[in-house]
């Protein structure tokens, strides 16, 4: 998949928790998660540019990046909504297992 950037998941999971949870972001965990997301970005920018470059053969692929430019930046909004959403999602399912004892399989 082209726009697979799951980083941004961990990211999102790990605020969402520290402010929820109340649990204490250490430095090593800071450190991971900024080195995975800077790679993770930089290798899926070039996974992007690769692919545009074998489909851009063609004038009509041109045409429809400047014609909907504008598509970018809603589609990018939107991506971060929902991984934003389910973040949370997932958060508080760690919240109701761990404080009112509910096991996965009753879930």
């Amino acid at each position: 998949m082209i726009f697979d950037y799951w980083m941004f998941e961990l990211l999102f999971i790990c605020l969402i928790a520290s402010k929820l949870l109340k649990t204490e972001i250490y430095r090593h965990q800071k450190l991971g998660i900024i080195i995975n997301s800077v790679t993770c970005f930089i290798l899926g920018i070039i996974k992007f540019f690769k692919i545009y470059q074998l489909n851009n053969n063609d004038e009509n692929t041109y045409y429809f990046c400047v014609k909907y430019l504008w598509f970018i930046p809603i589609s990018i909004i939107i991506y971060l909504f929902i991984v934003n959403s389910t973040s949370y999602i997932y958060v508080k399912l760690k919240f109701c297992m761990d404080s009112k004892f509910i096991s996965h399989t009753k879930l």
